[in-house]
């Protein structure tokens, strides 16, 4: 079935992990489907990943970052993202605007009205059909990424994830279609917790 979903939540949630589980699972179900990442997803906006989340770039200036992101994204919504919902594929991105709201805004304490406004820009007005919002407290999935080296982002400090996990908390409040999803229970019971709700959905 056609939709755009996202996964949502912060370093180490599970994202990933949860993304593969369902591709498994589609691909047993034979459900047509696009899996893809942020940043990311095309040739242009991986090379702006290597050089968001690379340590030579600890300079990085916070408004930098944000357009960055956003140019990413929208290289990846124009090449990547609407070609696949036009053809009719259900389309599954690991993080998505959300994330910049989270981060950037929170995170890095820019203005949450700018960077919806270059977001706003750079999607031409795509949003997501539902939201996944994976959620587990912000100092245990900051250690699970640590642990395997970090990367620039992972390595910005305690009180910047700090303000990312509350900025998740007022974002899920304000979101309406979203699913919460615990992020301490095991993979497989996060699995099957995405696909119950995305079957009651109606999106597979």
């Amino acid at each position: 079935m056609k939709g755009f979903i996202t996964l949502e939540g912060g370093d180490g949630s599970g994202k990933s992990t949860l993304a593969q589980g369902l591709k498994d699972y589609f691909k047993r179900s034979k459900i047509d489907a696009l899996f893809t990442r942020e940043p990311g997803g095309s040739k242009i906006g991986e090379e702006i990943r290597r050089i968001l989340l690379s340590h030579d770039y600890l300079e990085m200036a916070p408004r930098t970052e944000a357009l960055l992101y956003a140019a990413s994204r929208a290289q990846h919504v124009e090449e990547v993202i609407k070609p696949a919902l036009k053809a009719g594929k259900l389309v599954i991105c690991e993080r998505f605007v959300l994330s910049s709201i989270a981060y950037q805004g929170y995170g890095r304490e820019l203005p949450i009205s700018q960077v919806s406004s270059i977001n706003d820009f750079a999607t031409n007005g795509l949003v997501p059909d539902l939201v996944l919002f994976i959620h587990v407290n912000w100092q245990e999935t900051l250690r699970r990424k640590i642990t395997q080296g970090g990367d620039r982002l992972e390595l910005s400090g305690d009180s910047f994830h700090k303000r990312v996990y509350e900025g998740y908390q007022k974002i899920q409040e304000e979101e309406t279609n979203k699913i919460l999803i615990d992020g301490s229970k095991s993979p497989n019971e996060v699995l099957n917790h995405a696909i119950e709700a995305l079957k009651e959905r109606g999106m597979i």
